[in-house]
């Protein structure tokens, strides 16, 4: 048994508050508009009893495939329009809102927005995909009816530029009004997925950290145009400042900041664990290794890089996490299960408490690491959690005097919808329990997973499931007084009136 620890709501210290979206998702345009994306792991590979083989020819698929993912080959595959009408999909979400909707990803940077419905077959020269109305009007329909309001990023791509090398805005303007004259709140944008990134997700042969100056502020002054009230959010880039040599072509996060658009309304970033199995063992972390301190902690580590960039650049402005996961390129296999569960609780209490306002998962429902299967939308381990999270958590956060340790990791909020507090409390230890010493009666809702690389999750000994595509179940609190205790590998939510 671990050390035991005593809490005590009386003794909690506020730190701050986040948005009432505090947890909110991605949707990536390739789903929107069909496309390319990560080839899905096969059931033995998600269970961790076959091994995740690698090709090497490249894809010959048009669109994101043959441009930004062309490096890893096979590893990708064709993905068709997502259906966001059916009940399933729509209940599971409005249980998770009020949310901010990320539309963006590689394949945004290549798409052109069919306003005028007259793009018929491929895209337009310099443009890889295409966004057609009722695809969007699918969107706008899925996000008002889930009480979400729209993030999104713009195409940046060789046809987004004008004979003078400049950004054409004119196809991102009509995007924007389109959205809001169908009457979705656009809450904010940013410029490109990943500028620091740029020719990797799209931008023209040769691009420059001038280009992206010249360009941003180009952007910046269409937004306000037509978006008055929706926040210009940037950069959104992938890595914080490099020591040394980057291990691949980048511009530096400090020249993306400077120049005539000025600070964002809102700094945003990018931060992944690693790498997936999908690239070749390159910055991947082992299963038996997600589950430490140091693994948990890396996104506190990255906070810190970000945030020194932040207050350089734009002092004061909101930080928004816009892109995470457990894993780049698409998960890890073990991402749709139990396993991933802890780090993805941890990151939130993390990050709340450590002053960002929004945490923008990556995905909804495409790839590995989506909260739902991409095919039947039904809920994966990490969605029962996200679920419990938007329940019981409330916007202003505390410090509930408890140091971080293996056994114990404590975050504590005010109690959504009602009096008091709520606390999650993760115990990321193996094979130990742990005992927690609670000051006042509580009720805990103790999340665990009957195998740690499977998909089911039990509350309370209780398998977690819908009613029917319509109804969320109810879960039942077990009611504390004293002693709580945390088996191995756990999540627990507890509110407490006091």
């Amino acid at each position: 048994m671990n050390e035991s620890a005593r809490i005590d709501p009386s003794r909690f210290v506020p730190v701050g508050r986040v948005s009432e979206q505090f947890q909110s998702y991605n949707i990536e345009m390739a789903e929107i508009t069909g496309g390319t994306f990560w080839r899905p792991y096969t059931e033995a590979q998600v269970r961790g009893v076959e091994p995740v083989t690698f090709a090497s020819e490249s894809s010959d698929a048009d669109g994101e495939g043959s441009a930004a993912f062309a490096h890893v080959g096979s590893l990708t595959a064709p993905v068709a329009p997502v259906d966001l009408s059916g009940a399933r999909v729509r209940t599971l979400a409005r249980a998770l809102g009020p949310v901010h909707v990320r539309v963006s990803g590689s394949w945004a940077s290549h798409t052109w927005f069919d306003v005028t419905g007259d793009v018929e077959g491929s895209a337009p020269d310099g443009y890889h995909a295409v966004l057609r109305r009722h695809q969007w009007d699918g969107l706008i329909d899925f996000a008002r009816s889930v009480g979400a309001d729209l993030v999104p990023s713009m195409a940046n791509t060789a046809g987004a530029h004008l004979s003078d090398g400049s950004w054409n805005p004119a196809n991102s303007r009509a995007f924007l009004t389109y959205t809001l004259e169908h009457g979705l709140n656009v809450a904010g944008a940013e410029f490109m997925n990943e500028p620091d990134l740029a020719t990797l997700h799209g931008a023209p042969a040769g691009y420059t950290a001038a280009d992206y100056r010249r360009d941003v502020a180009i952007f910046v002054r269409t937004l306000r145009e037509t978006a008055p009230e929706a926040l210009f959010i940037g950069p959104g880039a992938a890595m914080a400042r490099m020591p040394g040599a980057a291990p691949f072509p980048h511009l530096p996060i400090d020249d993306l900041m400077t120049g005539p658009a000025g600070p964002p309304d809102v700094f945003s970033y990018h931060f992944y664990n690693g790498l997936s199995e999908r690239g070749g063992g390159l910055h991947h972390t082992p299963a038996d290794q997600v589950l430490t301190e140091e693994y948990l902690a890396r996104t506190e580590k990255a906070l810190a890089g970000f945030s020194a960039v932040r207050d350089d650049h734009a002092p004061g402005a909101p930080m928004w996490l816009t892109e995470t996961a457990d894993a780049a390129y698409g998960g890890s296999t073990w991402a749709p299960t139990w396993l991933d569960v802890p780090r993805y609780v941890d990151q939130l209490g993390r990050l709340a408490r450590n002053g960002v306002d929004c945490v923008m998962h990556n995905t909804l429902c495409a790839s590995d690491y989506g909260m739902l299967d991409s095919r039947t939308h039904a809920p994966r381990a990490k969605y029962w959690a996200a679920w419990m999270w938007a329940k019981f958590m409330g916007t202003e956060v505390f410090d509930a005097g408890v140091p971080l340790r293996e056994g114990l990791h404590v975050y504590a909020h005010d109690r959504r919808g009602g009096a008091g507090h709520a606390m999650v409390l993760i115990n990321n230890s193996r094979t130990e329990s742990t005992h927690v010493e609670l000051s006042s009666p509580a009720s805990a809702y103790v999340l665990t997973g009957p195998e740690l690389r499977g998909l089911d999750v039990h509350c309370n000994g209780r398998l977690l499931s819908m009613i029917d595509d319509h109804t969320m179940p109810e879960p039942v609190g077990v009611a504390v007084e004293g002693t709580l205790v945390l088996p191995p590998v756990s999540v627990t939510f507890v509110t407490l009136t006091a």
